[in-house]
């Protein structure tokens, strides 16, 4: 798995699975999978040696019926290596929600990740 933290033009932070589509050695999209954006909870706090954010994920394109979704390059003004919180909080969210972290009695990819996490900076 190659999760990545995507800065899309729209401003949303999206984190997923990333893969590249490559044709004749140039790409030309990518494909998220399993993406979610990243909702702050409260602005960033500053403190001495370093700061937190108290942050949430949300299913990012919660309609769509395939999780694989593709996104054109033009789109994505970066893509970045998470800090190794956000991988974690991230991989725990998708085995929760596979493991039945939904209701329903079909249980897939897109039960609410609402778990408020806080992630801690350090300088």
């Amino acid at each position: 798995m190659a999760i990545k933290l995507a800065l899309l033009k729209s401003g949303e932070e999206v984190v997923a699975d990333v893969k590249e589509l490559v044709f004749e050695s140039k790409v030309v999209g990518y494909v998220f999978n399993n993406p979610v954006t990243i909702n702050y909870l409260n602005p960033e706090v500053l403190m001495e040696g370093g700061s937190s954010l108290n942050m949430s994920f949300q299913i990012w394109n919660p309609l769509a019926k395939d999780r694989n979704i593709p996104v054109a390059p033009d789109w994505v003004v970066t893509l970045v290596d998470p800090i190794d919180q956000i991988i974690t909080l991230y991989t725990t969210q998708l085995t929760k929600a596979k493991d039945g972290g939904t209701n329903n009695e079909e249980s897939d990819d897109r039960s609410d990740t609402g778990d408020n996490s806080t992630v801690v900076l350090k300088e």
